[in-house]
């Protein structure tokens, strides 16, 4: 007969947690789908963007989580737009988000906006919007803009397609 003591049985329940957290953290990783994998990595990049906006460090592409994006390649566009809000919704957060032109730069190839207006001042932007004659966002409407004759409704935003590649995010 068996004698068990505490000890063993504390181990037990030790090596049963551990291999069903395993479980539950490889069927949660090989489930994800490109839109889960793209809000976590688009919310890491945010929050990169958002700690050095202060900083001389203006290369927002130096971050590990851009790298991942660009990596999931032209399928996450739908999915930028999405995020992106529309300069005339709200300004103030309009300001306050990362530049996703460098990621449309990185995975199509295009560039739209040359680098005087990329990097303006909030007050240049400000009036410019009152002005309304040459806002210096005009690179988020030339990305729509592109989008929009791209597209051709053939990308469905609502319902991302599922990605069984194994546990890479």
């Amino acid at each position: 007969m068996f004698r068990f003591t505490i000890r063993d049985l504390l181990w037990l329940t030790v090596v049963i947690g551990v291999a069903l957290g395993w479980l539950a953290e490889h069927r949660w990783v090989t489930t994800r789908t490109l839109h889960d994998k793209f809000t976590i990595q688009a919310d890491r990049w945010e929050a990169f963007c958002d700690e050095v906006s202060f900083s001389s460090n203006v290369n927002r592409r130096d971050h590990d989580s851009f790298r991942k994006l660009v990596k999931m390649g032209d399928d996450i566009i739908p999915f930028v737009f999405e995020r992106w809000p529309e300069r005339h919704s709200d300004p103030v957060k309009w300001l306050n988000q990362p530049p996703w032109w460098y990621l449309l730069e990185d995975i199509t190839g295009k560039k739209f906006v040359n680098e005087v207006k990329r990097f303006s001042t909030h007050e240049e932007f400000l009036k410019d919007v009152q002005d309304n004659d040459n806002p210096v966002g005009d690179d988020e409407l030339k990305w729509r803009k592109w989008w929009n004759s791209e597209s051709k409704g053939d990308h469905d935003v609502e319902q991302p397609r599922r990605i069984i590649k194994g546990t890479d995010i």
